[in-house]
């Protein structure tokens, strides 16, 4: 409402409902219909996508206790909060969201997969390519996906023992000068496979960079190296539990180390054997895929799933979703709706500050701050007039159709 009291809107639209308690009832009720859906329906109608979509899912944190949706689960974002999980289906080739879903906090990525196919199916989309993260890797979900004939490029999890097999012979054989590629003219061996998983075959190609284990090496051995220094500079207190204190600060290290406490120190030993193992992993990359693709298709295709990721970044950040402060799952469900509706919104702005080259000389934000100095001045007598159009302001109107609103009124 204090931004509405600042704009023309005031003005043009005095009688406009903006209270908190109406903003409410209006999330309240988008939550409660099913509008998201019918425009999921419209909008793939609208653009009948049918090259590669990109599937992914975050945690949408929150501090409420009376949405029971909201539950503690693998939170992404590394917060000790109950949460809901929000899956999204990006369109790669207009780098566009078509749809969203929710899902309890505690539901695993694995598990919403079965229930995307089917709303995929009802509406209307067929023909895709699926790029999705290792995390959706199941057998559930490769048995769905082969039987519904759905083409895809998903990194094969290590947990299937054929998986593990095939990895270890590649280690062996993929290096060869014969499998040796350029990748944007970076050096990569690749070496077809094929393999079977819960009585299914499957295509697929492995990746060895050894550029990318240098890195990966590098990184682990730092990290390993600084985060047993700081273990060994912790004074433990007489009330902490030793494990607890060693578990919250190793992290993800602390499958490689061995500790012992020795008058209130840790005295830490490195664990060779699962040290060798994760390095014996580093610059190889097993992906499965179902439908007709080459090495190159296929690791351009999943490098390029970034686009949902930064989907949920603007989400959550420029858009400030975060963080949730909602009391019914109605309301969680309309706010986000209209947030999906802004997401849309502002990726078409970007989208066209690229390309009009605007990118080049201005953010959005600035855009948005630029445009905001253009002033609607009442007069006396219900008169009002533009203030007059600076510089950068002309340049923005003119190059880009940003606000056609805009840019009509100020030619009138």
């Amino acid at each position: 409402a204090s931004w509405y009291q600042s704009t023309i809107l005031a003005h043009k639209y005095p009688d406009t409902p903006l209270s908190s308690q109406y903003l409410s009832n209006l999330l309240v009720k988008v939550g409660q219909e099913a509008i998201p859906f019918r425009f999921f329906q419209d909008l793939v109608a609208e653009l009948s996508p049918q090259a590669t979509l990109f599937y992914d899912i975050t945690s949408l944190s929150s501090y409420t206790s009376t949405i029971a949706f909201f539950e503690y689960g693998h939170n992404r974002d590394g917060y000790h909060l109950p949460q809901v999980n929000m899956s999204l289906i990006v369109d790669r080739d207009r780098g566009i969201p078509l749809m969203y879903d929710l899902y309890p906090g505690s539901i695993v990525d694995v598990s919403t997969l079965h229930n995307t196919l089917e709303k995929l199916q009802a509406l209307g989309v067929t023909g895709s390519t699926l790029i999705m993260d290792r995390g959706f890797c199941s057998g559930a979900n490769l048995a769905a996906l082969a039987e519904k004939q759905i083409p895809f490029i998903m990194p094969a999890s290590r947990s299937f023992t054929a998986v593990k097999q095939t990895l270890s012979r590649l280690r062996q054989t993929v290096a060869r000068s014969q499998n040796l590629h350029l990748f944007k003219e970076k050096m990569v061996f690749v070496e077809p496979v094929e393999l079977t998983i819960e009585g299914i075959s499957f295509s697929g190609y492995g990746y060895y960079s050894p550029q990318r284990e240098q890195d990966e090496r590098e990184r682990f051995y730092r990290k390993l190296r600084e985060t047993i220094d700081y273990l060994e500079t912790i004074q433990l207190r007489q009330y902490q539990k030793p494990k607890q204190v060693f578990e919250k600060h190793a992290g993800t290290y602390a499958s490689y180390l061995s500790w012992k406490a020795i008058d209130g120190r840790f005295s830490i030993t490195v664990r060779e054997k699962a040290v060798t193992q994760h390095i014996n992993k580093m610059g190889l990359t097993l992906l499965l895929y179902q439908g007709v693709f080459t090495w190159d298709e296929c690791l351009s295709l999943y490098r390029s799933r970034d686009l949902v990721e930064r989907s949920f970044d603007m989400l959550k950040n420029d858009l400030a979703l975060l963080p949730l402060n909602l009391k019914r799952r109605e309301s969680l469900c309309g706010l986000l709706f209209v947030s999906f509706l802004s997401l849309l919104f502002r990726i078409q702005l970007q989208q066209q500050l690229q390309t009009t080259g605007l990118v080049k000389k201005y953010s959005l934000e600035n855009v948005f701050l630029s445009l905001a100095n253009i002033r609607w001045v009442i007069l006396p007598g219900e008169k009002d007039r533009i203030t007059d159009i600076g510089k950068n302001q002309r340049l923005i109107l003119d190059a880009s159709p940003i606000l056609p609103e805009v840019q009509n009124f100020v030619t009138t």
